[in-house]
């Protein structure tokens, strides 16, 4: 099981500092930091991040192809990985046209210039397989991904290193299967958590169009989720992020959730008119559906119910919770751990007990016990266990004693045991309560982030 966050580049570098170090800390695989336009710079923070963190994964969520030529995306992405250490994440998608727009950036052919730019990147960033197969179909007849300036001379002028995986950030159905088509991995964005089956299924399907086994992509199941223990306060963070965000969300995906644009056409005027915290307010439940708010039992009930549905990553999105540093606390130290929980099978170990039924003689006697079949909890031995029993206490001649006589017991070998005595004296073995125990394995494991 793969664990991940988001976090927009917001955020005030020390803010992410702290953010990234707890996450490393607590076990989360991945940070990824959104670049959304006119804010701090995400490879910038990365590279900051990079110096401060020693295991966790960071990515960029998203660089788009429009406002950075797709070369120059290249040359950061493996200068990063270089600087990472191998722990880079690259994501990629059209981009916002309403923000792009605020830089006087035109967005065409979203659909065709995503296919071109994730086609690109791998090859030059890809493994060796991935860019040597690039680089025939070059050579060969055209390929439709490529654009006309990708050439023999299109390549990195520096020692190739570990392969950056491109994930694609992806909202509607084509573009989904355009990842699963090209792609390493996919984020996909705006989507209710109980809709990650929906988005699923769409890259699966372009995976299966292009002859791709479904072990090749990683598929997270991106969820806004605000975690706190005050409920109302984490209801309040989560309302400002959709009052926001919501109307960005797609026709057919709002429908699902009972809901339209137009629903949130009274809390756009709100928010354009007073600020988002009186918006936030206009917020119903419905609205707050399209993420996880509440408490640490809530968020982990609707957790477990992605992974029910088959999810296998779950990437935890901004505002995170009332205060990020603490949300981030309450994530790791609370929600990771109940979702990660192991249970044994078995509740007592065996018990053993031995009595004489007759007086032993004078002497001590020793006693060979040959174990007849081995336990299912270890391996079959070439020879059978010998145990050696030895009376501590010998008893006098005449059978005057009321109590049996104490005996000590020492296996070599754990083993299901039938007692033979060599001497007169019966003696005979009940395992009281055999057990075997299996303890279950639990598991380890565009810019709106």
């Amino acid at each position: 099981m793969t664990y991940s966050l988001r976090v927009n580049n917001d955020l005030d570098i020390e803010t992410l500092v702290d953010l990234a170090r707890r996450a490393e800390r607590y076990g989360f695989d991945q940070l990824w930091v959104s670049n959304d336009l006119f804010l701090r710079s995400a490879p910038v923070l990365l590279g900051i991040l990079a110096a401060k963190t020693e295991r966790i994964k960071l990515g960029v969520g998203i660089m788009n192809p429009y406002s950075v030529h797709v070369s120059e995306i290249a040359m950061m992405a493996a200068t990063m990985q270089e600087a990472t250490g191998g722990r880079f994440l690259l994501g990629v998608a059209a981009g916002s046209a309403e923000f792009l727009a605020w830089a006087g950036i035109e967005r065409p052919r979203p659909l065709a210039r995503t296919a071109e730019a994730v086609t690109v990147l791998r090859a030059l960033l890809g493994s060796a397989e991935v860019r040597d197969e690039v680089r025939c179909e070059v050579r060969g007849e055209a390929r439709e991904e490529l654009p006309a300036w990708f050439g023999p001379l299109s390549q990195l002028r520096l020692p190739p290193g570990e392969p950056v995986p491109v994930y694609v950030g992806a909202m509607s159905p084509k573009m989904l299967q355009l990842a699963g088509r090209l792609a390493d991995g996919v984020l996909p964005l705006l989507y209710p958590p109980e809709h990650f089956t929906t988005a699923r299924a769409e890259v699966l399907r372009g995976a299966e169009k292009a002859g791709r086994s479904p072990a090749e992509l990683d598929i997270p199941a991106c969820f806004w989720v605000s975690a706190g223990d005050d409920e109302e306060q984490a209801r309040l963070a989560m309302a400002a992020k959709i009052a926001y965000y919501g109307p960005s969300f797609a026709p057919y995906l709002l429908s699902r959730a009972g809901l339209a644009i137009e629903d949130f056409a009274p809390i756009t005027a709100v928010l354009e008119r007073d600020g988002l915290d009186a918006a936030a307010r206009l917020v119903d439940d419905r609205m707050l559906s399209l993420g996880i708010t509440g408490s640490v039992a809530q968020v982990v009930e609707r957790c477990r119910s992605l992974r029910a549905a088959g999810a296998e990553h779950l990437s935890f999105g901004p505002p995170l919770g009332p205060d990020p540093r603490e949300a981030v606390e309450l994530l790791g130290s609370e929600v990771l751990p109940a979702l990660t929980a192991t249970k044994p099978t078995a509740t007592k170990p065996a018990v053993i007990r031995l009595t004489a039924i007759e007086p032993p003689a004078t002497e001590p006697p020793v006693i060979e016990v040959t174990a007849t079949e081995p336990t299912a909890t270890e391996p079959t031995a070439t020879k059978p266990a010998v145990i050696r029993l030895t009376a501590i206490e010998p008893p006098a001649t005449e059978p005057t004693a009321t109590e049996p006589a104490a005996i000590e017991l020492a296996a070599t070998e754990p083993a299901a045991i039938e007692l033979t005595a060599t001497e007169p004296a019966a003696i005979e073995l009940a395992a009281t309560e055999p057990a075997v125990v299996e303890p279950a394995v639990g598991d380890n494991p565009g810019g709106h982030a």
